[in-house]
C-alpha cells in the first residue's frame, strides 16, 4: 500500500493535467480504504482469512507434495534452493519445506 500512496503522490506532483483536488481526493480514498481493510481484518476473522492465505507444506520427509506445489506454481528448484540455503546438500535432507503466506520458504532439515 505504501508504494501505491507514494506513486499517487508522485503523480500529483508531476502530472500537470491532474488537479490538486483530484490528487488529494485519491490519496484520501486510498488511506480510507487501507483503514477500512485493516479495521475489518482485525475485528472479523473471516475477513482476515479471506485476505491472508494458509502456509502450504511443499515437501515432507524429502519427498515432494506435487498436489500442493502445482496450485501455488512452485517448481522443484525453489525448495532445492531453500534447502541449500539452510545448509542441506540434497532435498532428501529436508524434513519439511513450507511455503509461507509472504512467499518465503521455510525449511526444516532432518537431524543428521
Amino acid at each position: 500500500m505504501t508504494i501505491v500512496i507514494g506513486s499517487t503522490l508522485a503523480s500529483i506532483v508531476t502530472t500537470h493535467s491532474l488537479s490538486l483536488v483530484q490528487g488529494v481526493s485519491a490519496l484520501a480514498l486510498l488511506v480510507t480504504l487501507q483503514f477500512l481493510v485493516t479495521a475489518n481484518s482485525v475485528h472479523w476473522q473471516g475477513f482476515h482469512g479471506a485476505l491472508t492465505g494458509e502456509p502450504t507444506l511443499l515437501r515432507r520427509n524429502g519427498g515432494p507434495l506435487v498436489a500442493a506445489m502445482k496450485p501455488d506454481r512452485v517448481i522443484e528448484d525453489e525448495p532445492r534452493a531453500a534447502v541449500r540455503q539452510a545448509g542441506g546438500r540434497a532435498l532428501q535432507e529436508a524434513g519439511a519445506v513450507i511455503l509461507e503466506t509472504d512467499g518465503s520458504l521455510t525449511r526444516i532439515l532432518r537431524p543428521s
